[in-house]
């Protein structure tokens, strides 16, 4: 059987982007704070570091993007500061839709406006790259020019790429004056971070620094230096939640010239228990949350009894259809500890779920792997469902089992009559949305059957990883104390050079340039010199082979 369809059509085609490994940062200076925008798409909403090589990346979602009305191209953009600042460079992402990156702006004039001088035309013309419709979009275009005073900065006369009728942006950033100290520190300043052991802080490298000073504490008076580093990066570990730290980057030159930086610094949540079930009375299928917020629901197959085995209040479940389910926590962490009780019927299916979140961006939990395995999933990763702890749960028992999660180790316990055993899984571990709802006695994977058979008892969810003796308190259900003293900083997983080693270079780093008030200029971040003999075959078939869309108009 032959479909005709009658056209006309529209063609669109789609690239194929191959980019050189070693890519170094563009050099440019603190990025400038405290911007609103007419247009409100431009949020940094779509702005990611997802692949970790600190190149943000903007995504393909149109939501998160600035498309102008229909035949108003030429609308422009106005962008305000809380204040008066000195711009030398700014970074503009380009329209990322796949296939429709034609109506990125191909050309644009730049003003800037302070109350002194109201508006002056900074740039005319200026050419912006067309952006790659790919996840992976983290080559924007650096327009440089003079150290200019700024309040408001309006982008007009806008010109499309390929005129289609509309004219958009993905994301636009400012950047402060390039000089010898370090800026654009991650965590950004004031930050306030799920409560976790240890933190990794990047930051952007002056200009001609070859190494740079660690200082970190609880006293931005009082830092004590760590360590020297080429690395741009430093693991900061010992941290307390609900306590806030300083820390500073001071950039050494290959003289052995010392520039300090700014003092930055971050803070963590409290810790405290984030959702908690006991089970100890159920109204209309509900149960309430100790923490206060999250009220659990019990589904059909699950039904509460009052007593089973010697606990009292507990939930049966039939291992076909019944969980409890409470509403998503949004804890947003790398570190967590879900404990319960548990009483396993027999043997369990693979991967059942005992307390699980899956869904949204989500996928963990803690769960029973073949042959009763006490097991955990974390953010889908294989390290983490693959993992065999060699802790089984037994049958028709009450036993107690928890989970304790930092960054880079899981921590699995199972108490049986008073007796705790362990067994730890160092990996690392990324921050999970959990921005799907909670289960209890299920995972929702759709493929087989993940429902708990059994008994299950007073389930809780702390927002940090609880240690072992804080472990053995909730078992026993005994208080313990969250808060722990300050303590200071010290560096992990972070390379160090000495204090009087001469420095060698860094990555290559994107040349300066400064340019006219009239003219633009783009800067390309420096690449390392690719030795890949199959880039040449595969960009051979990336010529001839590439992605296109019947649309129909």
């Amino acid at each position: 059987m032959t479909c005709q369809i009658k056209g006309p059509f529209e063609i669109r085609s789609q690239s194929l982007v191959i980019k050189p490994e070693g890519r170094g940062l563009p050099s440019v200076g603190q990025m400038a704070l405290g911007v609103k925008t007419s247009a409100s798409a431009l949020a940094e909403a779509g702005l990611g570091n997802a692949d970790r090589d600190r190149l943000l990346e903007h995504n393909t979602n149109p939501d998160a993007m600035w498309l102008s009305k229909k035949e108003a191209v030429g609308e422009g953009i106005v962008f305000e500061f809380d204040a008066v600042r000195t711009l030398e460079k700014i970074a503009v992402w380009n329209y990322n839709q796949p296939n429709y990156t034609g109506r990125g702006v191909g050309k644009a004039d730049i003003s800037v406006w302070t109350e002194q001088g109201g508006w002056k035309n900074l740039l005319k013309g200026v050419d912006l790259a067309e952006a790659e419709g790919t996840p992976d979009y983290d080559d924007p275009t650096i327009v440089s020019f003079k150290p200019t005073l700024a309040q408001k900065v309006r982008f007009e006369n806008l010109v499309p790429i390929r005129d289609e009728g509309f004219v958009g942006l993905s994301e636009v950033r400012f950047f402060e004056p390039f000089g010898p100290a370090a800026s654009n520190p991650e965590p950004v300043t004031a930050a306030v971070l799920p409560a976790a052991g240890q933190v990794k802080v990047q930051w952007m490298p002056g200009q001609d620094a070859r190494a740079h000073d660690i200082y970190a504490g609880t006293n931005p008076e009082t830092l004590a230096m760590l360590g020297r580093t080429e690395q741009l990066e430093a693991t900061l570990s010992g941290l307390v939640h609900g306590t806030r730290y300083y820390w500073r980057i001071d950039e050494v030159d290959q003289k052995g010239k010392v520039t300090q930086g700014k003092v930055w610094d971050f803070a963590f949540e409290e810790g405290k228990l984030a959702a908690g079930w006991v089970f100890d009375k159920v109204e209309d299928g509900k149960t309430a949350d100790a923490a206060g917020t999250f009220a659990a629901t019990l589904q059909a197959g699950a039904q509460w009894v009052e007593q089973a085995g010697g606990r009292t209040g507990v939930i049966e479940l039939d291992g076909e259809k019944g969980f409890a389910q409470a509403d998503p926590l949004k804890l947003n962490t790398n570190s967590a500890t879900i404990t319960l009780w548990l009483r396993s019927s027999g043997v369990q299916n693979a991967y059942t779920g005992l307390v699980f979140c899956r869904g949204g961006k989500t996928v963990s939990g803690l769960n029973i792997t073949d042959d009763n395995g006490l097991g955990y999933h974390w953010d889908d990763r294989s390290e983490s469902w693959g993992y065999d702890s060699g802790l089984i749960v037994p049958q028709d028992k009450w036993v107690f089992a928890a989970m304790s999660v930092s960054e880079d180790k899981a921590t699995l316990y199972l108490v049986q009559d008073g007796h705790l055993e362990k067994a730890a899984n160092v990996i690392h571990h990324t921050a999970d949305q959990f921005d799907a709802p909670l289960t209890i006695g299920k995972d929702p994977e759709s493929s087989g059957n993940r429902h708990f058979r059994g008994w299950i008892d007073d389930v809780r969810i702390y927002n940090y990883a609880l240690d072992e003796e804080q472990i053995r308190a909730v078992a026993d259900n005994k208080p313990f104390a969250a808060a722990r003293a300050a303590a200071m900083p010290v560096l992990t997983h972070t390379k160090l050079i000495e204090a009087g080693q001469a420095a060698g270079p860094t990555e290559p780093q994107a040349e300066v340039q400064a340019e006219t008030q009239t003219q633009a200029a783009t800067e390309k971040p420096a690449p390392k010199r690719s030795v890949w003999p199959v880039m040449v075959i595969v960009a051979l078939i990336a010529a001839v082979v590439v992605a296109t869309q019947m649309r129909k108009k």
